[in-house]
């Protein structure tokens, strides 16, 4: 950027120095107006730049990496990193879901056998109460002489 900024003014210099123009050629005054705004904004990308290379070196030195290391393998640890991170983060949230379906099923089952376990004893006390009751028929029977 800032080599064709540079090649732009010297154009201007040239045009600058040619005497003869062409009635309404305005190409000296955009390129004076657009050198001036591109170069506030081409100064402003260097500091930019140059402090951007600072952070990133900072950054190698603090992980400890060779200042050879190029950005792209730089940044991929930590893209693999974050990668193998949400892989495990969603691995234990499966777990946990698993293991709370698991629970309410053996919940569910151990309600629907217990449940079972009633209706087994109730039926049971209804036969038990039926067969005495046929019992006490029986006796009642006896004692009154409807039997003979």
């Amino acid at each position: 950027l800032d080599k064709g900024l540079r090649q732009i003014q010297k154009e201007i210099k040239v045009q600058q120095n040619f005497k003869e123009r062409m009635i309404g050629d305005r190409f000296l005054d955009v390129a004076e107006e657009f050198v001036a705004v591109a170069k506030v904004q081409v100064d402003e990308l260097v500091d930019m730049t140059a402090d951007m290379k600072k952070e990133y070196s900072a950054a190698l030195a603090f992980y400890g990496e060779s200042s050879k290391t190029s950005s792209d393998e730089f940044f991929s640890y930590f893209s693999t990193f974050l990668q193998a991170f949400n892989d495990a983060h969603q691995d234990n949230v499966d777990a946990i879901k698993k293991k709370q379906d698991d629970e309410r099923r053996q919940r569910l089952q151990e309600e629907a056998k217990k449940k079972e376990e009633e209706r087994k004893e109730s039926r049971r006390a209804r036969q038990a109460a039926k067969a005495a009751g046929e019992f006490d028929d029986l006796v009642s029977a006896l004692r009154s002489g409807d039997l003979y």
